[in-house]
């Protein structure tokens, strides 16, 4: 397990390490390991980010105002006194940037790999029991590769502090309910508050949190799940609190409706913008998710085959709900004007690399104990390891060759309807 969590580590930092390339063409011989030089091929928000370091450390606030990228950006979208996104990240990168110097961007990056890694190894065995060989090479395989993990560390942007910390976040609360310690609990809450302040959108775990309790810890009365309800939510609720007390009395409102969504005129203005916001449908989540995450099609069919092999069938609706809750969520927000992104799903990542291993791992289990195997079961198993194989591949290929050449994350077989756009 350490070896392929050292294989991954080194795959993070090579994606970091990558140059520019467009139409064939290398650009620059320089890479995100060096901010300064590189700073023209980044992605917009990487440069948002990098900007509200800069804000900070010249003592002007959590706001861009005032800073030259403004000039580059639509006003009524960032031109606001304070940065719409909670500060839990940018307030990370800072602190790696005072300890590394501009080093600190990608090392952020780097440790949330760190962070995600061993915390989802640490729920994955809470929550997959026995935690045999299949189940830890499974899941170690998948937290060292799985693509939109893979894509999203390979920028400076929220998505990997979101899944580190949400990821330890859940695990520590459910290490808190098996032990039944409180203050493993709270403390679960108190990084699921940071996670929140990170992104609004890690709340989203919280029902498949509930439902994972439930499932480790089925016969427990009913206050007993109450009261690990109430410190999660009450501890995440006074860490996240004082950024919604900022916003109401700097902006006017705790809940901003436009908090994130793209502007009228950036739509319009902006064909990328434009075509993830108007051309692109809320299905498409349901859509690429299979084929970017390749696992997920066999882990439904081999949860269905092995639902009541130990407490395969609670522990997996637990995960489904996590997976379900987080697309569906971003589905009504792509209905209501939001650009639909894959990796905006990315909290997706801990669920459906858990629910194979569990999955997996439960019917190799079974099979072992059949004196025969049937062709449907067989099939199954084969099925699985093609999905764990073409999703280290689509990991590889995204992490070293497309973050090269895209910000945008590509299914292996294409994304039909973008290809202007990588060659833009």
């Amino acid at each position: 397990m350490t070896a392929i969590f050292a294989a991954g580590l080194v795959g993070r930092i090579a994606t970091l390490d990558l140059p520019r390339y467009s139409q064939g063409n290398q650009l620059t011989t320089s890479s995100r390991w060096h901010p300064a030089e590189f700073h023209k091929y980044l992605e917009q928000d990487e440069k948002i980010y990098v900007a509200l370091v800069e804000q900070l450390n010249a003592g002007k606030g959590y706001t861009l105002q005032g800073h030259p990228i403004l000039r580059e950006l639509v006003g009524e979208q960032y031109g606001y006194d304070l940065f719409f996104h909670p500060p839990g990240a940018v307030a990370l990168f800072w602190v790696f940037e005072h300890l590394f110097g501009e080093r600190g961007f990608p090392l952020t990056q780097v440790f949330s790999y760190i962070v995600f890694f061993w915390a989802l190894i640490w729920l994955g065995s809470m929550l997959i029991r026995p935690f045999d060989g299949v189940a830890a090479i499974s899941l170690a395989i998948l937290g060292s590769i799985t693509p939109i993990m893979a894509f999203v560390i390979g920028r400076f942007w929220l998505d990997g502090p979101i899944i580190a910390f949400s990821t330890l976040a859940a695990a520590v609360f459910l290490a808190g309910v098996l032990r039944n310690r409180l203050w493993l609990v709270g403390a679960g809450g108190a990084l699921l508050g940071y996670a929140i302040l990170i992104k609004l959108t890690s709340v989203l775990i919280v029902p498949a949190l509930f439902t994972l309790a439930w499932a480790l810890r089925p016969r427990e009365p009913w206050r007993r799940y109450a009261t690990w309800a109430g410190v999660l939510l009450g501890v995440a609720l006074l860490v996240h609190l004082p950024w919604e007390l900022w916003q109401w009395r700097t902006i006017g409102s705790p809940f901003p409706t436009w908090a994130g969504k793209p502007a009228t005129r950036l739509v319009q203005n902006n064909q990328f913008v434009y075509f993830q916001t108007v051309v692109r449908t809320p299905w498409a989540y349901v859509q690429l998710l299979p084929q970017v995450i390749w696992t997920l099609i066999p882990s439904f069919l081999l949860l269905m085959y092995a639902r009541r092999v130990r407490d395969v069938g609670r522990v997996g609706a637990g995960l489904l709900l996590w997976i379900l809750t987080v697309v569906a969520a971003h589905m009504v927000l792509g209905a209501m004007g939001y650009s639909k992104i894959v990796r905006y799903v990315v909290l997706v990542t801990p669920a459906t690399c858990i629910l194979f291993a569990l999955a997996f791992s439960a019917t190799v289990d079974e099979l072992r104990r059949r004196p025969r195997v049937t062709l449907g079961a067989g099939l199954l198993v084969v099925l699985a390891v093609t999905g764990l194989g073409l999703e280290v591949a689509q990991g590889l290929r995204t992490s070293l060759h497309d973050n090269a050449r895209s910000d945008m994350l590509t299914p292996l077989p294409g994304m039909p309807g973008v290809d202007w756009w990588e060659t833009w």
